[in-house]
């Protein structure tokens, strides 16, 4: 890490103060001195700690390569081109290439193998970089996109697609809860988000793996409502066992109460 400073064309009291705000972390090194080359060392201010420094880096984005970047986070530290173009607004689609393009020269994200056909993956390059830009949405718009990429999913052919799916709704349906516990839409997103958890609780069990299979029902259960007789046939049955149907090549997990 220190050859990192020492080797950085930086002046001396710039070197100094990114050497004591560090406190040796690497990443704290290397995204101070990607923000000093888009930005010069001039009277750059070097941020106290590793998470005031991403949200800056994040905050001198242009405004839609940051609606992009956030996009990717919804999905998780390896997201793809077309959930992001699916999560954009509109406007934003076209230039989505181009953007995660800047994202990858800006050296905040990089490419890697797509789980999809014909489409592109990308990894941010620290988990830290995605929780920053995950962390800058507002609860009503997680809750938003957590749905709608649950939904952009479920058209996908994916092994543990249920699992994907239904913590993606059971983010959803918990942002919902927190911002208004009366939401009228509340009670089918969660249980949307219980119905895959069980069948991935159940696929769990099928295959011997008990200790996810349990995991999953608990979190099924907990997604329900708390008069929801649904709980206690989740609470007491032993399996759930999963169902299927074709939907555009995809696999699904369907209501199994």
């Amino acid at each position: 890490m220190e050859r990192l400073v020492t080797d950085a064309p930086l002046d001396a009291s710039l070197r100094d103060r990114i050497t004591v705000a560090s406190a040796g972390n690497p990443l704290f090194v290397e995204e101070m001195l990607a923000m000093v080359r888009e930005h010069g060392d001039g009277e750059i201010a070097v941020p106290p700690t590793i998470h005031a420094l991403l949200q800056a880096r994040i905050d001198s984005l242009d405004g839609d390569v940051r609606v992009v970047m956030e996009r990717g986070a919804v999905e998780g530290e390896v997201f793809h081109r077309g959930a992001v173009s699916e999560l954009s607004p509109d406007p934003v689609r076209p230039a989505v290439e181009s953007h995660l393009a800047t994202l990858v020269r800006k050296e905040l994200i990089r490419s890697t193998a797509p789980m999809f056909a014909e489409d592109e993956g990308f990894r941010f390059r620290h988990l830290l970089i995605r929780d920053a830009a995950y962390e800058s949405l507002p609860k009503a718009t997680r809750a938003e996109l957590h749905e709608r990429f649950a939904d952009w999913l479920a058209t996908h052919d994916l092994v543990e697609s249920d699992e994907i799916v239904g913590y993606h709704l059971e983010q959803a349906a918990r942002y919902r809860g927190e911002l208004d516990p009366g939401d009228p839409a509340l009670p089918a997103l969660s249980a949307r988000a219980a119905d895959h958890l069980a069948a991935a609780g159940g696929e769990a069990l099928d295959r011997g793996d008990f200790n996810a299979g349990r995991g999953l029902l608990r979190r099924a259960r907990a997604a329900l409502p708390p008069g929801d007789e649904r709980r206690f046939v989740l609470g007491g049955a032993p399996r759930v066992r999963r169902h299927r149907r074709g939907r555009r090549g995809s696999r699904r997990g369907h209501r199994c109460f």
